[in-house]
């Protein structure tokens, strides 16, 4: 794969149906599914455009679902910036570059609206996470 992570540490996480997926839903699979597995610790990986938000997302529902999980970041391989890219489960149209914006607006949405922690409920997952280590 090229990145530093080799074949048998990627799985599927099963998803329950439903008919709409979103950043939110796929964060609560991915925790559901490393607390049931009881891992120790996760990699976060999307879009360099998406990755701050699908990030905070993962840590947001660790916080509240399972805090003992080691969350890491590490951004998807970066394409071109004036590509246009379908996202939004389809509803946005832009260049890579162009949804950096949307990506913040959303964190800040999502902020008030109580489902994405804030930057300083982020941090300290962070450095209470490396003091773990």
């Amino acid at each position: 794969m090229g990145l530093g992570i080799s074949g048998p540490l990627i799985e599927e996480v099963p998803v329950e149906p439903t008919l709409t997926l979103n950043t939110l839903i796929e964060a609560e699979s991915l925790m559901r599914h490393a607390k049931n597995k009881n891992y120790g610790s996760v990699i976060v990986i999307a879009a360099p455009f998406h990755q701050e938000r699908a990030f905070m997302t993962a840590v947001s529902v660790a916080i509240r679902d399972y805090s003992d999980v080691c969350i890491y970041s590490y951004p998807g391989r970066a394409l071109s910036w004036d590509e246009e890219v379908v996202h939004s489960q389809g509803t946005v149209l832009a260049t890579r570059a162009g949804l950096i914006l949307g990506e913040q607006e959303r964190i800040n949405k999502y902020q008030k609206k109580g489902d994405l922690a804030s930057y300083s409920q982020v941090l300290s997952y962070l450095r209470k996470r490396d003091i773990a280590r």
